[in-house]
């Protein structure tokens, strides 16, 4: 089983806001163990800037961009979560989110796994909810992974500690949890 955990990061809280980072990493389950391949992240150019409000948030500027840098289109999206493997499901942290950006017209039928902690009300919406022990896994997300592990650029005091909690919280996913996760199915 394939998961592809994917965050974005944004202009702003739903569309017409743009697309401004999409980070992925896949966690490959097979016979009760759990693989994290390499993540990949890919900055994208808003067409009408970002605010600052949504810079303190995820902290990209215009000065991360160049003049090559791709807008973001529909078919970069697809390619972001179809490139390469196909996956089983989606991983996101809100997948309400998400799925505000990333649409069904680009995922078709492929479900999602939420890892939001907060209401039933965000989860309901999400084709499939976190299952016990996944929630370790899916920490192990595309913005850390990608954003800090691939960026020079990036890889201040957030980076470091990255490193450190991902070391810290990984080997508590155990073999019962990685036997659990494999069974969703």
């Amino acid at each position: 089983m394939l998961l592809r955990v994917i965050d974005i990061e944004t202009t702003g809280l739903a569309p017409p806001a743009e697309v401004v980072e999409i980070g992925r990493v896949d966690v490959r389950l097979e016979n009760s163990v759990a693989s994290i391949e390499r993540p990949k992240a890919r900055l994208y150019r808003p067409l009408s800037g970002i605010p600052p409000e949504t810079k303190a948030v995820h902290h990209i500027t215009e000065a991360d961009f160049t003049a090559e840098t791709p807008t973001c289109s529909e078919e970069r999206l697809r390619l972001a979560v179809w490139g390469g493997s196909t996956p089983s499901a989606l991983v996101a942290h809100n997948c309400d989110f998400e799925r505000l950006f990333i649409p069904e017209a680009i995922t078709g039928d492929l479900p999602w796994i939420c890892t939001h902690k907060g209401g039933s009300a965000g989860l309901a919406r999400c084709s499939t909810t976190l299952k016990p022990g996944l929630e370790i896994l899916a920490w192990t997300s595309a913005r850390w992974r990608a954003r800090y592990a691939t960026s020079p650029s990036r890889t201040g005091c957030v980076g470091c500690r990255f490193d450190n909690d991902l070391q810290a919280r990984f080997p508590l996913a155990s073999n019962d949890h990685i036997a659990r996760i494999a069974a969703f199915r």
